[in-house]
């Protein structure tokens, strides 16, 4: 079972042109103060950080329709001045999805290492992350989307599963990923945090496995500084899959029982 890139590389520059120009703007926004702000966690790179980073869910719709309201700017500050936040970050900063791969389409390793104990720790650390930014960045939120949305914009870590990227997720083969509402998982062994847990091993060993392609593609489109950021490339082109429904991805054969994946 693998992830792999269908397109070419003309359909690939395409596709990270067509996305909004604005969401692009966003994201660059928020990602080089946050860069500051994980080298060095002080309150000169906090508060400045937290403002954008407010500014830009509220464009990306919190508030609206059923998504959650983000908390105010000094609970914001406060949050990201909090020395177990920042170090829960760190280990999720942009290089993290790379060392994330699938070894004959089922066993998941970190770099090197298929430890059992040192991939459940992984899988904790993520799910309490997002756990973390729900209760302490958003109010009344109930869904996975907007926590990762923060982590994306934060670290650069992997996609959101807003309702294109679930959509592309689908299309490309991800059984259970195309669904109204991905609920916040209260139980780490559970469906929905599995789908979770299991997802960004898949998509490391895919960036791994059509590098070349995607960086040659992104360098050559009108925003290159994708080359160095491989989760929002990603996350970029699962969403034009979603809402184009261009075949920029295949995942073969699909995933049926998330359950059984170490």
């Amino acid at each position: 079972m693998r992830l792999t890139v269908v397109a070419s590389h003309a359909a690939i520059i395409n596709a990270i042109n067509m996305f909004n120009s604005e969401y692009h703007n966003d994201y660059q926004s928020v990602s080089k103060l946050a860069t500051l702000y994980l080298a060095t966690p002080t309150e000169a790179n906090a508060t400045p950080l937290a403002n954008v980073l407010r500014s830009v869910l509220i464009r990306w719709g919190a508030g609206k329709r059923n998504a959650p309201k983000v908390q105010t700017l000094q609970t914001l500050e406060a949050t990201l001045l909090n020395p177990a936040f920042h170090a829960s970050l760190i280990g999720f900063t942009n290089g993290t999805l790379t060392n994330l791969t699938v070894i004959d389409g089922s066993f998941r390793m970190i770099g090197n290492l298929a430890d059992e104990a040192h991939l459940l720790e992984f899988d904790k650390r993520l799910l309490s992350v997002l756990s973390n930014i729900s209760t302490s960045l958003l109010i009344e939120n109930t869904n996975v989307t907007y926590p990762m949305k923060v982590l994306l914009l934060l670290t650069g870590f992997m996609p959101a599963l807003d309702s294109q990227v679930r959509k592309g997720l689908s299309s490309a083969g991800f059984v259970g990923t195309n669904v109204t509402r991905f609920i916040m998982p209260a139980d780490m062994d559970s469906f929905q945090a599995r789908k979770l847990t299991r997802l960004p091993f898949y998509l490391g060993e895919c960036f791994a496995t059509n590098q070349s392609l995607l960086t040659d593609a992104a360098a050559e489109s009108d925003y290159p500084w994708l080359v160095d950021e491989p989760g929002r490339l990603l996350d970029v082109l699962l969403f034009m899959q979603g809402s184009t429904a261009s075949p920029l991805f295949l995942f073969a054969p699909k995933i049926s029982n998330w359950h059984a994946l170490p």
